[in-house]
């Protein structure tokens, strides 16, 4: 709840997590890191990075990209989203390429002069970095075609042919794997080699100690940037203040979640996506209406309560196929 009496450093519907835009660091995300670290060091120029459906791909490639800018200033990175389609076209391959690198489309462009701008903006960006890397993050990437897959080899190697290295990470759902030994099994090694060399299967919170870590990131993520006001502290400074931290509960917001698992039936080993984590974090600083106060009251029923407003429940019934309490949810 607000507290009159403490000057927050910025209004409410300015903070970022009251648009639910923000990124925090995730165990996945750091072994996703690491992949991309190694591929830059060794000059791999591909690797694959896959998981199920709200496991926070599209996040993840979001926070590396932020990551690559501070460790490699100027590095040329673009984030690329595949699009679902009926059919295989060059010319709209390329203009999807081209609008992730901001190259305009004037006219009805012929397919190489779109490839040659593209090409030729990359080769401009790169310059101006003062390197020779560039990096495509391909979201969706299970949505490729093998046509698909030949038109970025061979924008790849005419890149190449210029002295510049551009490496592809493959982000998308389990199918990339099929397509991995579709390719190796037909004999399409070029495309393997180029983009499917190393491969990382991006998972959901495992254990108690991967919701820590994720937890830390409210509690160490400061906005404005430099203002000393983590997440935690915002929403709830009074408990701040006193120590409080939302990694402390980690194991009770663990606890909840495994218990509304096992008591809705939910098969498997709980793996808790993304998405419904950060929900339930969204439930517990947003909506839970906690009054602030040093000995902030948190216990088993808010969490469940959070878990539930997750809506982790019916995501993983639409997800499995059951009967969803919300008919209208999708993953």
């Amino acid at each position: 709840m607000d507290n009159p009496s403490i000057a927050l450093p910025c209004p409410r519907n300015e903070h970022p997590l009251y648009w639910r835009e923000y990124r925090v660091a995730t165990p996945s995300i750091e072994k996703f890191w690491e992949v991309v670290l190694d591929c830059l060091k060794k000059r791999i120029p591909g690797a694959m990075i896959y998981a199920k459906p709200r496991f926070g791909k599209t996040h993840a490639i979001q926070y590396i990209r932020l990551l690559l800018e501070k460790t490699y200033p100027n590095l040329p990175t673009y984030h690329i989203q595949a699009s679902y389609k009926t059919g295989t076209s060059e010319g709209a391959f390329f203009s999807h390429l081209m609008a992730a690198v901001h190259v305009p489309i004037i006219g009805n462009m012929p397919n190489i002069t779109k490839r040659m701008r593209l090409k030729a903006k990359i080769l401009e960006h790169v310059r101006q970095s003062g390197g020779n890397w560039a990096v495509f993050f391909c979201d969706e990437a299970q949505r490729y075609s093998k046509h698909e897959y030949e038109w970025l080899r061979d924008l790849h190697d005419e890149l190449n042919h210029h002295n510049v290295r551009l490496f592809v990470f493959l982000v998308g759902q389990p199918q990339l794997l099929t397509q991995k030994m579709r390719f190796r099994d037909s004999g399409d090694e070029q495309i393997v080699m180029r983009f499917m060399v190393d491969e990382l299967q991006f998972r959901g919170i495992l254990t108690a100690e991967d919701m820590a870590t994720c937890l830390c990131g409210y509690d160490a993520t400061v906005y404005p940037e430099g203002s000393g006001w983590s997440f935690t502290r915002y929403y709830y400074p009074r408990a701040f203040d006193a120590g409080y931290r939302l990694a402390n509960d980690a194991a009770v917001l663990w606890q909840a979640f495994k218990k509304i698992h096992d008591d809705h039936g939910l098969p498997g080993k709980i793996e808790i996506p993304m998405d419904y984590f950060s929900r339930a974090i969204e439930y517990l600083l947003l909506e839970a209406g906690l009054e602030d106060q040093e000995q902030l009251p948190i216990g088993p029923q808010q969490m469940a309560e959070a878990v539930m407003a997750s809506r982790y429940v019916e995501a993983f019934h639409a997800y499995s196929g059951g009967v969803s309490g919300n008919q209208g949810w999708r993953l």
